[in-house]
């Protein structure tokens, strides 16, 4: 009934305004027309002008579009809460193999409103579930940008573990000495009140293009608060 009324009160308010300035039309026709000439001149002249290019946007937008490359590299991992300011750390040895996980682009947003349809009675698409597939192709990075950060990783000294079916993350392993070079990080170990841990120093960053296509990374750090027995 919504809906029937937001249809039908605009049009109803259009015939309204239609019958108004029926009577006035003919007084203001000159000048409209006059007004018109007056702008397609205007627009005339300044196509004219030098340096001016039309341009026309043809981009598209879908109900789930695929993840969008930044132009910018951003920090892939921060310094857990909890830290503060930590002594001078040992760092880590150059040899140590670290795994990581590099989490990949999805269009959450897109993913989070589409299940909530799933599940909202009377919905177009209730309890109409996806398939793997069908989340891959709406959500995820493709199979090519996929394998661009695989090859990416691969290229600069990382040991794939796995892939997920489901595009989402990439596990892999490499040497403290590699992971530092390619991240422009630092690893240290710090020890306090007998908890021994590791944490990055440093923001570590990706380069583009494999920066747009890695959210984070996982496994910079080990740090976690200690639970305490009553």
């Amino acid at each position: 009934m919504e809906e029937f009324r937001a249809v039908v009160l605009p049009y109803q308010l259009y015939q309204e305004e239609r019958v108004n300035r029926k009577c006035t039309s003919t007084l203001w026709l000159p000048l409209q027309l006059a007004l018109g000439l007056v702008i397609i001149g205007l627009l005339v002249s300044a196509c004219s002008l030098p340096g001016v290019q039309s341009t026309t946007n043809t981009n598209t937008t879908s109900l789930t579009p695929k993840p969008t490359p930044k132009k910018s590299t951003h920090t892939v991992a921060s310094q857990p809460s909890g830290t503060g300011k930590l002594p001078s750390g040992t760092p880590l040895p150059q040899d140590e193999v670290k795994p990581l996980t590099f989490n990949l682009a999805y269009n959450d947003g897109a993913m989070e409103q589409d299940v909530a349809q799933i599940f909202t009675p009377g919905s177009a698409t209730f309890h109409q579930y996806l398939t793997p597939d069908q989340i891959v192709q709406r959500y995820a990075l493709s199979g090519v940008q996929q394998q661009q950060v695989t090859d990416w990783l691969t290229q600069h000294g990382y040991t794939i573990d796995a892939t997920d079916s489901l595009h989402t993350s990439i596990k892999v392993h490499a040497t403290v000495a590699n992971i530092e070079h390619t991240l422009n990080i630092k690893l240290n170990s710090y020890t306090i009140d007998g908890y021994q841990f590791f944490l990055q120093q440093g923001e570590p960053k990706l380069p583009e293009p494999v920066s747009s296509l890695v959210t984070s990374v996982i496994g910079l750090d080990n740090f976690a608060f200690p639970q305490f027995q009553p």
